[in-house]
């Protein structure tokens, strides 16, 4: 009961005028903004913090051999990961969604869970 009264002193207090919502809204000079992807992001993100054990994607690429040759793809990986992030695009390949049937009837979607094969490469960009 106590907020039905509240409610109705509330409602009482309030005028009727024909303000907008919108002038409520305080204009900001503010922009959202992402700094760019450096290599030694990407260089470091391999070398120190990807481990080996990560299964392999669809593309069959190790992270032992993401590993390796880290130096070598750095640069080309920044550029990648620079322009998704620039477009917003972010490639198909790198994140499939597969039905696991789990239990019960293959005939029912409650039968199954939705897991993520992502190739390694897309692990590290989403990580950096």
């Amino acid at each position: 009961m106590h907020f039905v009264e509240v409610r109705s002193k509330m409602a009482t207090s309030i005028s009727d005028n024909d303000v907008s919502p919108e002038s409520y809204i305080i204009p900001t000079k503010s922009t959202f903004d992402f700094k760019p992807i450096t290599r030694t992001d990407v260089a470091f993100e391999i070398m120190n913090k990807m481990s080996f054990n990560k299964a392999t994607g669809l593309d069959a690429i190790s992270s032992k051999i993401v590993k390796v040759f880290a130096a070598v793809i750095a640069p080309t990986l920044t550029c990648i990961f620079n322009k998704v992030i620039k477009t917003g695009t972010f490639l198909y390949d790198w994140k499939m969604v597969t039905p696991l049937h789990n239990r019960g009837s293959k005939c029912d979607s409650d039968s199954y869970q939705l897991i993520s094969i992502l190739p390694v490469i897309s692990k590290i960009f989403e990580r950096i």
